[in-house]
């Protein structure tokens, strides 16, 4: 069934490339990565009044830093083959790709706190994931099921979350993307943005950025046509969230197979039959 779903997921993903700037964007990203609801919305919205975000105090680290405590906290977990790739003109801050490389934009600064926000995000999730999965014995594992993005970057927002660290804006990216993409269905690009703005307090480079991700694939932002993939990450969240209520410590050992998603955990068999080599720290 894992395979057969990866099929269906390959076919979609085929259907979204062909259906760039066309009325059919939306049909094959809701098929792919889920609509945005009226009831995503509202949970999103009361998401972020029920978690009021705390300003990022913490002392600024410099880029130098950044490089050598990311090659530190790699050494420290034997994953030294694992390298840095420092580029200037790279649109996001830090990034992973599956060949063994970091990629970080050149000159970045973080403050404290994000810096250990993005270790759990990038590396003890993301890149522990990987690692795990290459210890697997099926290919499937490496490579991603169908939707296991919803899980993995579900529960990369879940490890970032449970340092406790205030982050500011970014505490709620997850659920600012969500409302994105439910409003795009009615709103132009530039009355999105200034629509975050307003009722968001959100500063233009973020407007700007979520505005990006529900409007991509179109030429003509004008309409009314969602890009939905940012909801994953509110939606894994909610999925994370929900099935680490129970028995956490066991749980979240099984999240670590591989990348996969909460959703093929029943078709697995038992899960103590995967090797675990890395695992996030218990909080």
């Amino acid at each position: 069934q894992l395979f057969k779903n990866k099929i269906t997921e390959i076919e979609t993903k085929l259907n979204l490339l062909e259906s760039i700037d066309t009325p059919s964007l939306q049909q094959y990203s809701e098929t792919l990565y889920g609509p945005a609801s009226r009831t995503l919305y509202d949970q999103a919205v009361r998401y972020i009044h029920e978690h009021p975000t705390k300003p990022d105090e913490s002392k600024k680290v410099t880029f130098k830093q950044i490089v050598k405590r990311l090659n530190t906290f790699l050494t420290e977990h034997k994953l030294t083959h694992w390298q840095i790739k420092i580029s200037p003109d790279r649109v996001n801050d830090i990034s992973i790709s599956l060949d063994g490389t970091i990629h970080l934009r050149e000159g970045v600064t973080f403050t404290e706190n994000r810096l250990h926000a993005i270790i759990a995000h990038e590396i003890e999730t993301h890149i522990f994931r990987a690692e795990n999965s290459k210890l697997q014995p099926y290919k499937i594992f490496e490579v991603g099921t169908a939707g296991y993005i919803a899980t993995e970057e579900g529960l990369a927002v879940y490890n970032q979350r449970a340092l406790g660290l205030p982050l500011g804006e970014k505490e709620i990216w997850a659920p600012l993307r969500s409302i994105g993409a439910y409003l795009a269905q009615e709103m132009s690009f530039v009355d999105l943005f200034h629509y975050l703005k307003e009722n968001y307090g959100l500063e233009n480079e973020s407007a700007w950025r979520t505005c990006v991700k529900v409007k991509r694939g179109l030429a003509d932002t004008s309409k009314k046509i969602a890009f939905t993939r940012d909801t994953i990450y509110f939606k894994g969240l909610q999925s994370v969230e929900e099935y680490l209520s129970e028995n956490r410590e066991e749980r979240i050992r099984n999240l670590y197979v591989g990348k996969i998603g909460t959703d093929d955990l029943q078709y697995l068999g038992d899960l103590k039959q995967y090797k675990v080599r890395y695992l996030i720290t218990p909080l």
